[in-house]
């Protein structure tokens, strides 16, 4: 759809848009990509996502100011608690999924003691590792952080977001492969694109070529959710705020000013 030339025939409808809505079903997408409910972080999106056919919940750990493990996407430190904010407790949201039978990704957003209450939860759940994922920046769990995740969780899906990676595996592929050697050494087994990021298309084309699973996320409406899921990651992270499929995801709670999406185009 994306590459072909635009040749008219006989059945050619014509046109300046098109709605691959209207074109591509989820459940012939879901078969081929798994769909992860990107920030499920309070009760009303926790909600949401068990109402939907959506596998895998995507929450964000931290420990807050009182010591406990919470669901929240910004820290504290950006974004100050305040007296109306509720907290929404870990143990809470994963004794829901886990009841639902449902798979749970884990992005891990400190490296305090919180990583390590998680983990001790999912365990005391019951969790197989074939439901378990666990994603953060490479600063946040660092070298031992996630060799530790791949020797008691084998069988768990291991991420990280490479944007910082796009210049060079571009400009200087032979640095970016000896950097995801290390990540692969590490435990690392899959790589965490966001669609934002500059000449996506062949950031993402060389990651794949170089045999690695890609996780795109931050992707903004179902029109681009529909695109990327045709592009076939492995796995695709994004809020499920589409009306047109039912779904009504309410976004991480990020408070944060975020740039704004551009446009992608094939090259």
């Amino acid at each position: 759809m994306f590459q072909s030339p635009p040749l008219p025939s006989s059945r050619t409808v014509r046109g300046r848009t098109y709605d691959l809505g209207s074109l591509v079903s989820e459940d012939e997408l879901a078969r081929r990509v798994q769909f992860v409910w990107h920030g499920v972080n309070d009760a009303a999106n926790l909600q949401e996502f068990l109402d939907s056919n959506v596998r895998w919940a995507e929450v964000d750990v931290r420990r807050d100011p009182l010591d406990r493990v919470v669901l929240r996407h910004d820290s504290f430190t950006n974004t100050p608690w305040h007296r109306s904010e509720r907290p929404f407790l870990l143990a809470e949201c994963v004794d829901a999924v886990r009841s639902a039978g449902r798979s749970l990704k884990l992005d891990f957003k400190d490296n305090s003691d919180a990583v390590e209450r998680a983990l001790a939860l999912v365990e005391r759940l019951g969790f197989e590792d074939s439901s378990l994922w666990f994603n953060s920046v490479v600063e946040c769990v660092g070298e031992q952080g996630f060799r530790d995740l791949g020797m008691r969780y084998p069988g768990a899906t291991i991420s990280c977001p490479v944007g910082f990676l796009a210049p060079l595996v571009l400009a200087a592929p032979h640095v970016a492969t000896s950097v995801l050697c290390t990540l692969r050494d590490w435990g690392v087994n899959r790589l965490s694109l966001s669609w934002t990021t500059e000449r996506f298309y062949e950031v993402f084309d060389r990651f794949q070529t170089l045999g690695w699973d890609v996780n795109i996320y931050g992707v903004p409406d179902l029109g681009g959710f529909l695109e990327a899921a045709l592009l076939m990651p492995r796995s695709l992270t994004a809020d499920f705020n589409f009306p047109a499929w039912g779904y009504h995801g309410r976004g991480s709670g990020e408070r944060q000013v975020v740039a704004r999406p551009h446009a992608h185009r094939r090259p």
